[in-house]
């Protein structure tokens, strides 16, 4: 049977990961990884989130958020 993405998500997050829209398309497969993470709330999932700082691809300056579980250990 194939997973969804939101099981696929969750499964990641349980394990104590971290995902941000930066990995989530090339470690899950899933391009709109927000759109999931909302579904996960929707449903009664704590997930937490923090913005961090970072450098994009061509070097500039830029920040984003890092979702994870509330009872996980990050």
């Amino acid at each position: 049977m194939t997973k969804t993405n939101n099981q696929i998500l969750l499964e990641y997050l349980q394990a104590g990961n971290i995902v941000t829209t930066r990995n989530a398309p090339d470690e899950l497969g899933i391009a709109d990884v927000r759109a999931n993470i909302r579904d996960l709330r929707d449903l009664g999932y704590e997930i937490l989130d923090r913005w961090v700082s970072g450098t994009n691809r061509r070097g500039r300056k830029t920040s984003y958020k890092e979702y994870f579980l509330s009872n996980v250990n990050n």
